[in-house]
Protein backbone atom coordinates (compact mmCIF):
# COMPACT_ATOMS: atom_id res chain seq x y z
CA UNK A 1 0.00 0.00 0.00
CA UNK A 2 1.19 3.50 -0.80
CA UNK A 3 0.42 5.55 2.31
CA UNK A 4 0.92 9.20 3.17
CA UNK A 5 0.22 10.58 6.59
CA UNK A 6 1.65 10.56 10.06
CA UNK A 7 0.75 10.89 13.73
CA UNK A 8 3.63 11.52 16.13
CA UNK A 9 1.29 11.67 19.12
CA UNK A 10 1.53 7.92 19.71
CA UNK A 11 5.33 7.92 20.08
CA UNK A 12 7.37 8.56 23.26
CA UNK A 13 8.71 12.15 23.41
CA UNK A 14 12.35 11.20 22.62
CA UNK A 15 11.20 9.26 19.54
CA UNK A 16 9.03 12.04 18.16
CA UNK A 17 12.00 14.14 16.98
CA UNK A 18 13.57 11.21 15.12
CA UNK A 19 10.21 10.22 13.65
CA UNK A 20 9.49 13.76 12.49
CA UNK A 21 12.94 14.03 10.87
CA UNK A 22 12.28 10.77 9.01
CA UNK A 23 8.82 12.02 8.06
CA UNK A 24 10.31 15.18 6.51
CA UNK A 25 12.53 13.00 4.30
CA UNK A 26 9.66 10.67 3.40
CA UNK A 27 7.33 13.54 2.52
CA UNK A 28 9.98 15.00 0.22
CA UNK A 29 10.13 11.64 -1.60
CA UNK A 30 6.42 10.81 -1.66
CA UNK A 31 4.59 14.12 -1.88
CA UNK A 32 5.76 14.83 -5.44
CA UNK A 33 5.94 11.57 -7.30
CA UNK A 34 7.38 11.54 -10.81
CA UNK A 35 5.86 9.37 -13.52
CA UNK A 36 3.19 6.85 -12.42
CA UNK A 37 3.15 6.60 -8.63
CA UNK A 38 2.25 2.89 -8.77
CA UNK A 39 3.47 1.27 -11.98
CA UNK A 40 2.71 -2.39 -12.71
CA UNK A 41 4.29 -3.61 -15.94
CA UNK A 42 5.72 -6.73 -17.58
CA UNK A 43 2.74 -8.99 -16.85
CA UNK A 44 2.83 -8.32 -13.09
CA UNK A 45 0.15 -10.13 -11.08
CA UNK A 46 -0.76 -8.34 -7.84
CA UNK A 47 -3.51 -9.03 -5.32
CA UNK A 48 -4.08 -6.46 -2.56
CA UNK A 49 -6.38 -6.10 0.42
CA UNK A 50 -7.47 -2.52 -0.12
CA UNK A 51 -6.92 0.26 0.04
CA UNK A 52 -4.06 0.21 -2.42
CA UNK A 53 -3.45 3.90 -1.71
CA UNK A 54 -4.23 5.75 1.54
CA UNK A 55 -3.61 9.48 2.02
CA UNK A 56 -4.29 10.56 5.60
CA UNK A 57 -4.09 14.30 6.29
CA UNK A 58 -1.46 14.78 3.58
CA UNK A 59 -1.08 15.84 -0.05
CA UNK A 60 0.18 13.47 -2.74
CA UNK A 61 1.17 15.05 -6.07
CA UNK A 62 1.75 12.89 -9.16
CA UNK A 63 3.58 15.18 -11.57
CA UNK A 64 3.30 13.07 -14.74
CA UNK A 65 1.39 9.88 -15.45
CA UNK A 66 -1.19 8.03 -13.41
CA UNK A 67 -1.55 7.44 -9.71
CA UNK A 68 -2.12 3.77 -10.61
CA UNK A 69 -0.78 2.42 -13.92
CA UNK A 70 -1.51 -1.19 -14.90
CA UNK A 71 0.31 -1.98 -18.16
CA UNK A 72 1.96 -4.66 -20.28
CA UNK A 73 -0.53 -7.46 -19.68
CA UNK A 74 -0.52 -6.98 -15.89
CA UNK A 75 -3.34 -7.84 -13.49
CA UNK A 76 -4.23 -5.91 -10.33
CA UNK A 77 -6.94 -7.25 -8.03
CA UNK A 78 -7.94 -5.15 -5.02
CA UNK A 79 -10.33 -6.58 -2.46
CA UNK A 80 -11.96 -3.50 -1.02
CA UNK A 81 -11.33 0.16 -1.89
CA UNK A 82 -8.68 1.29 -4.38
CA UNK A 83 -8.00 4.77 -2.90
CA UNK A 84 -8.76 5.95 0.64
CA UNK A 85 -8.56 9.66 1.50
CA UNK A 86 -9.08 10.72 5.08
CA UNK A 87 -8.73 13.73 7.37
CA UNK A 88 -8.09 16.20 4.55
CA UNK A 89 -6.22 13.79 2.28
CA UNK A 90 -5.58 15.23 -1.19
CA UNK A 91 -4.31 13.61 -4.40
CA UNK A 92 -3.31 15.87 -7.29
CA UNK A 93 -2.67 14.17 -10.62
CA UNK A 94 -1.07 17.03 -12.54
CA UNK A 95 -0.62 15.54 -16.01
CA UNK A 96 -2.27 12.14 -16.35
CA UNK A 97 -5.21 10.01 -15.28
CA UNK A 98 -5.99 8.77 -11.81
CA UNK A 99 -5.99 5.20 -13.17
CA UNK A 100 -4.55 3.95 -16.45
CA UNK A 101 -5.02 0.39 -17.76
CA UNK A 102 -3.18 -0.44 -20.99
CA UNK A 103 -1.67 -3.20 -23.11
CA UNK A 104 -4.19 -5.96 -22.39
CA UNK A 105 -4.05 -5.40 -18.63
CA UNK A 106 -6.86 -5.89 -16.13
CA UNK A 107 -7.89 -3.94 -13.02
CA UNK A 108 -10.49 -5.55 -10.74
CA UNK A 109 -11.57 -3.63 -7.61
CA UNK A 110 -14.33 -5.17 -5.49
CA UNK A 111 -15.04 -1.94 -3.60
CA UNK A 112 -15.15 1.73 -4.47
CA UNK A 113 -12.68 3.60 -6.65
CA UNK A 114 -12.48 6.26 -3.95
CA UNK A 115 -13.49 6.24 -0.28
CA UNK A 116 -13.55 9.46 1.74
CA UNK A 117 -13.22 9.14 5.51
CA UNK A 118 -12.36 11.10 8.63
CA UNK A 119 -13.82 14.09 10.39
CA UNK A 120 -13.19 16.87 7.85
CA UNK A 121 -14.85 17.66 4.53
CA UNK A 122 -11.55 18.45 2.79
CA UNK A 123 -10.73 15.16 1.04
CA UNK A 124 -10.38 15.49 -2.73
CA UNK A 125 -8.79 14.14 -5.90
CA UNK A 126 -7.85 16.65 -8.59
CA UNK A 127 -7.07 15.39 -12.11
CA UNK A 128 -5.58 17.47 -14.93
CA UNK A 129 -5.24 16.13 -18.47
CA UNK A 130 -6.67 16.47 -21.96
CA UNK A 131 -6.92 12.78 -22.87
CA UNK A 132 -10.44 12.65 -24.30
CA UNK A 133 -11.17 13.83 -27.80
CA UNK A 134 -13.83 14.86 -28.54
CA UNK A 135 -15.14 13.98 -25.04
CA UNK A 136 -14.83 11.45 -22.23
CA UNK A 137 -17.51 8.83 -21.70
CA UNK A 138 -19.06 8.99 -18.22
CA UNK A 139 -19.45 5.58 -16.59
CA UNK A 140 -21.34 5.83 -13.29
CA UNK A 141 -20.25 9.47 -13.18
CA UNK A 142 -16.55 8.71 -13.73
CA UNK A 143 -15.05 10.23 -16.93
CA UNK A 144 -13.38 7.45 -18.95
CA UNK A 145 -11.12 7.68 -22.02
CA UNK A 146 -11.37 4.71 -24.38
CA UNK A 147 -8.25 4.61 -26.55
CA UNK A 148 -6.80 2.42 -29.32
CA UNK A 149 -9.74 0.05 -29.75
CA UNK A 150 -10.96 -0.10 -26.15
CA UNK A 151 -14.72 -0.62 -25.99
CA UNK A 152 -17.25 0.59 -23.47
CA UNK A 153 -17.98 -3.06 -22.69
CA UNK A 154 -14.40 -3.28 -21.30
CA UNK A 155 -15.39 -0.93 -18.45
CA UNK A 156 -17.71 -1.95 -15.63
CA UNK A 157 -18.19 0.54 -12.80
CA UNK A 158 -20.90 0.01 -10.20
CA UNK A 159 -23.45 2.58 -9.09
CA UNK A 160 -21.34 3.86 -6.16
CA UNK A 161 -17.72 4.33 -7.26
CA UNK A 162 -17.18 7.01 -4.58
CA UNK A 163 -18.25 6.66 -0.94
CA UNK A 164 -18.95 9.55 1.46
CA UNK A 165 -18.86 12.32 -1.17
CA UNK A 166 -20.06 14.73 1.52
CA UNK A 167 -16.53 14.58 3.01
CA UNK A 168 -15.17 16.62 0.07
CA UNK A 169 -15.25 20.38 -0.62
CA UNK A 170 -18.71 21.21 -1.94
CA UNK A 171 -19.52 17.51 -2.26
CA UNK A 172 -17.14 17.23 -5.26
CA UNK A 173 -14.78 14.32 -4.50
CA UNK A 174 -13.10 14.30 -7.93
CA UNK A 175 -12.31 17.66 -9.50
CA UNK A 176 -11.36 17.59 -13.19
CA UNK A 177 -9.65 20.30 -15.24
CA UNK A 178 -12.18 19.96 -18.09
CA UNK A 179 -15.67 18.49 -17.80
CA UNK A 180 -15.45 17.22 -21.38
CA UNK A 181 -11.82 16.26 -21.94
CA UNK A 182 -10.35 15.16 -18.61
CA UNK A 183 -10.22 11.40 -18.06
CA UNK A 184 -10.17 10.02 -14.53
CA UNK A 185 -9.70 6.49 -15.93
CA UNK A 186 -7.94 5.56 -19.18
CA UNK A 187 -8.59 2.19 -20.80
CA UNK A 188 -6.18 1.69 -23.71
CA UNK A 189 -6.37 -1.27 -26.09
CA UNK A 190 -9.07 -3.74 -27.16
CA UNK A 191 -8.33 -6.29 -24.41
CA UNK A 192 -7.65 -3.93 -21.46
CA UNK A 193 -10.40 -4.15 -18.83
CA UNK A 194 -11.56 -2.28 -15.72
CA UNK A 195 -14.08 -3.49 -13.16
CA UNK A 196 -14.79 -1.32 -10.10
CA UNK A 197 -17.52 -1.87 -7.47
CA UNK A 198 -19.38 -3.99 -9.98
CA UNK A 199 -21.46 -6.94 -8.73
Amino acid sequence: MLACGFAARDLPAYSQKVALDLLDEAVALVSSMGTDAIDLTLAAKVTNLGPLVRVDGAILNVNTGALVNVAGGSFLKVTGVLIDLRNGGIVNVLNGALVSVTGGSNLAVSGALLALNGSTANNQVSVTNNLCSPACIPVSGIPVALLNGAQLSNVKIGANPVTNSFLSPGGVPIKVSSALNTAVIVVDGPTSKVSIAFP
